[in-house]
C-alpha cells in the first residue's frame, strides 16, 4: 500500500480496526477471563493495580468499559501486528499467541 496517502491509509485502519473492535464486542471472548485479564492489564496503570488490586479494578469499572477496552486493546493489536489483509485464520492464530505472552 505505499504510495497511498497517509489520510487514506489512517482512515483504512481506524475501518479495520473498528469492525474488528465490533465484532469482537459482539462474541463470547469477553467470557475468557484469562483472555480478558492479558489484554487489560497493559491498559492499567501499575500504580492503580498495586494501590487497589487488579480484582478490584476489574469489580469497580463498569463492565461496558471493560468490554470496549478489551475488544479496543485486541482489535488494535491485530490490525498493527497482522496488517490491513488479515483475515478471520489470521485473528484465530492471534489469539492463540495472544494468550500466550507473558
Amino acid at each position: 500500500m505505499s504510495g497511498w496517502p497517509r489520510s487514506v491509509l489512517s482512515d483504512l485502519v481506524s475501518e479495520k480496526i473498528n469492525r474488528i473492535k465490533d465484532a469482537i464486542g459482539d462474541s463470547a471472548l469477553f467470557e475468557d477471563k484469562e483472555l480478558v485479564r492479558k489484554a487489560i492489564e497493559c491498559c492499567v496503570p501499575p500504580v492503580l493495580v498495586a494501590k487497589v488490586g487488579f480484582a478490584k479494578i476489574l469489580q469497580r469499572v463498569p463492565t461496558t468499559y471493560l468490554r470496549a477496552l478489551f475488544a479496543s486493546r485486541l482489535a488494535g493489536t491485530y490490525v498493527y501486528t497482522h496488517g490491513l489483509d488479515a483475515n478471520e485464520v489470521d485473528f484465530f492464530g492471534f489469539l492463540q499467541e495472544f494468550k500466550e505472552r507473558d
